[in-house]
């Protein structure tokens, strides 16, 4: 992938993996902590809790625009479906096919789950019959994940939007992302399993 915008759509993305919600026992501070408010007053300023997964995802790609120095064709929304539409309207391709850097999206009304509500990340890779991710608002976080194709929607490729334009290496670190993203996935696969088992 290079210096690409792909590559550091997940780069930027990844170097916010820790960041959580500060939640006490009795739920108050639910969508809520310093980094996470960050998160979400990126485009609002407003500091407010709310479901972060899409604020998160558009902040890292409003943030790769400006360093790509490119116009960002998603308006910001918190909506994830509007998302979806908005991608749809734009120069952005959306389709079923992952690619690195691309957006996943799922919509859980067709999982089961409430029409209407949905859930984005970043694909970090595509193995078989799976994505790895990384996401925020997943087990209250940013964390990476695995998740089967089965369960993802569309991809709205974001990866595209920097064209042939790359960045020097010396704006990424000295070990590279995959380093990075490898360390990283030990820890993400043990909170997709408990995902898997209910525990998010």
């Amino acid at each position: 992938m290079g210096n690409t915008f792909g590559k550091r759509l997940i780069y930027n993305a990844s170097s916010w993996e820790g960041c959580k919600e500060d939640v006490g026992a009795d739920g108050v501070g639910k969508n809520r902590s310093e980094c996470v408010d960050k998160i979400i007053s990126y485009h609002t300023g407003q500091r407010i809790a709310i479901p972060w997964c899409q604020a998160f995802v558009s902040m890292i790609l409003q943030e790769t625009c400006n360093q790509f120095g490119v116009q960002n064709p998603i308006p910001y929304t918190q909506s994830t479906h509007e998302f979806v539409r908005l991608a749809r309207n734009s120069i952005v391709k959306v389709d079923n096919h992952p690619l690195p850097g691309s957006v996943f999206f799922i919509d859980w009304g067709k999982n089961g789950g409430a029409k209407g509500t949905g859930h984005t990340g970043y694909v970090v890779n595509v193995e078989g019959n799976s994505i790895t991710t990384i996401e925020g608002n997943f087990g209250d976080s940013v964390n990476f994940g695995r998740r089967p194709l089965t369960q993802i929607t569309s991809y709205i490729h974001t990866e595209d939007i920097g064209g042939d334009k790359t960045l020097p290496a010396s704006l990424f670190a000295s070990a590279g992302t995959g380093l990075k993203i490898a360390t990283a996935l030990a820890g993400g696969f043990l909170v997709w399993n408990a995902f898997l088992k209910g525990k998010f």
